[in-house]
């Protein structure tokens, strides 16, 4: 039976992560894969997050399974933190998912269930991974221009035109905060615009908030929902832990969904359970336990608050000075990355110029020149300036467009 299956491409992610492990260089940077790192290049656990498992650690009873719907406690948790106004409305339900990206796979089966084929938009460029999710899913896919072409720069206009092509009943899929891969994020009166035309094409949001807090303060980076729901009576939101408390390997996320009526909620809630029961059954219990004894503690939920802005603080710095370092080089030519904010920056890098960067240099970036901002430190920025300046830095970039 097996000698039939077909070769399929590996995830450029993985691609990515196998040459730098094989690279036996000493000064290699490796910066694609999106996980948080320190000074030191380290991904720590959160002080708040130990904290909070040796306070499990003395006070947990039980091992016991949760239920497909996951943990009350957490759910709730996570509901009061992305929309304080409604927490507590029949017509929002949450569920905890095993990270986001079992978040946004359980919306994709949900809509294949509720209207099989239909059509999710996704960003150009995505998350390479949402184009895998809502295939699996059944969904299928189209594509709204985001970026400007042979630049890193939002192209408003190009996103608005597009979206007035989308059909009543397809779903469209938003990043709300820290956008992966290009770091170009929607002001709050763009989100207005977008929200009144999707809203106008009866088009369902689909709110992915994998970088809270990353890419500006908390408070910031969730106002979109707040602006959705201000236009929409349906949405769906999914929503990480991985980042943003540092819960990568726990696998801890949240899918919320906000239907028109209380007795709507209660049957897609159950519907997305059955599709739960049907697929990973239910979720693990450790991180949404450590989440939800941060949230519920003033002293972890003000120390955790303190550290992740810390993280978007150093995440900034360094997106300056690399900058700063490039325009010494090539003046004019690196300036659009300072209207990017989050984990990434978007360099827009051809296959070739990206595998020079790594033959000549040992530096490692994501598909198309994604730069994980955060694996940028005191010992590697010269060296990867210098590099990123040498092989893009003769390139002449068109001038940007009002509203850029």
């Amino acid at each position: 039976m097996f000698e039939n299956i077909p070769t399929s491409p590996v995830d450029p992610i993985f691609q990515v992560m196998a040459r730098f492990k094989a690279d036996t260089r000493q000064d290699k940077v490796d910066l694609g894969i999106g996980i948080l790192r320190n000074s030191d290049g380290d991904t720590p656990v959160m002080t708040a997050v130990k904290q909070a498992e040796q306070w499990l650690q003395r006070y947990e009873a039980s091992k016991a399974y949760l239920g497909p719907a996951g943990s009350q406690e957490f759910t709730d948790a996570i509901r009061q933190l992305l929309y304080p106004t409604c927490a507590l409305s029949p017509q929002l339900a949450a569920i905890q998912t095993p990270g986001g990206t079992a978040a946004l796979r359980v919306a994709g089966d949900l809509l294949n269930f509720l209207k099989p084929g239909s059509r999710m938009w996704l960003s150009d460029p995505p998350w390479v991974t949402h184009r895998a999710i809502f295939p699996a899913a059944g969904l299928k896919l189209a594509e709204y221009r985001y970026l400007a072409e042979h630049c890193g720069a939002l192209d408003f206009e190009a996103m608005l035109s597009d979206l007035n092509k989308v059909a009543p009943g397809d779903a469209v899929l938003l990043q709300v905060a820290g956008h992966n891969p290009s770091g170009c994020d929607l002001t709050p009166a763009q989100w207005h615009q977008v929200c009144h035309t999707l809203a106008d094409r009866k088009a369902l949001p689909v709110l992915d908030l994998a970088y809270h807090g990353l890419a500006d303060t908390l408070e910031k980076d969730q106002k979109p929902l707040e602006i959705v729901a201000n236009y929409h009576d349906e949405w769906i939101a999914c929503y990480s832990c991985s980042k943003t408390f540092g819960l990568y390997n726990d696998r801890t996320g949240a899918l919320l969904i906000h239907c028109a009526t209380t007795a709507l909620t209660k049957r897609v809630y159950q519907e997305a359970l059955n599709r739960i029961c049907g697929n990973y059954y239910m979720p693990p219990n450790h991180g949404a336990a450590v989440v939800s004894t941060i949230l519920s503690s003033t002293e972890l939920h003000s120390l955790w608050q303190m550290e992740l802005s810390s993280n978007q603080r150093r995440i900034s710095r360094q997106r300056e000075q690399l900058v700063q370092r490039m325009e010494a080089m090539h003046p004019g030519h690196f300036k659009h990355l300072l209207q990017q904010q989050g984990l990434f920056s978007y360099l827009n890098l051809t296959e070739e110029q990206l595998q020079q960067l790594a033959d000549d240099y040992g530096i490692y970036l994501g598909a198309g020149g994604r730069i994980n901002i955060s694996g940028l430190n005191r010992g590697n920025l010269d060296h990867v300036s210098t590099a990123i300046a040498d092989v893009c830095g003769d390139i002449e970039l068109p001038p940007l467009a009002a509203g850029h």
